[in-house]
C-alpha cells in the first residue's frame, strides 16, 4: 500500500517517519521522500493513529489525489506554460 506524506524533505524525515510506522507495528517495504510503501494494506483506524503521530512530528498523510499530484509535480504548471509559449 502506498501512502503519500506531506513535508518529508530530508533523510531525517525518512528516519522519523520510519520510526512512527515501526512503533505502530506496521511493516514498511520502502520509505522515500513523500511516500511510504507498506508490505500490507493498513486499516483506516491504524492510518488515523499513524496520522496523529505524523502530525505531532510535523508531517501529514495526504488523502486527496490533487494534493498528492502537487506533492509529486510541484512545477508541472510552470513546465506546461513554458512548453506552450516556447
Amino acid at each position: 500500500m502506498d501512502i503519500s506524506i506531506k513535508n518529508m524533505v530530508c533523510k531525517r524525515c525518512i528516519m522519523v517517519v520510519s520510526q512512527i510506522f515501526d512503533k505502530a507495528k506496521i511493516e514498511v517495504a520502502k520509505v522515500q521522500l513523500g511516500k511510504v510503501e507498506t508490505a500490507e494494506t493498513v486499516s483506516p483506524d491504524a492510518l488515523e493513529q499513524i496520522n496523529i503521530q505524523l502530525k505531532s512530528a510535523g508531517f501529514e498523510i495526504l488523502n486527496d489525489s490533487w494534493a498528492r499530484l502537487k506533492l509529486r509535480k510541484p512545477f508541472l504548471p510552470m513546465r506546461l506554460s513554458r512548453e506552450t509559449y516556447n
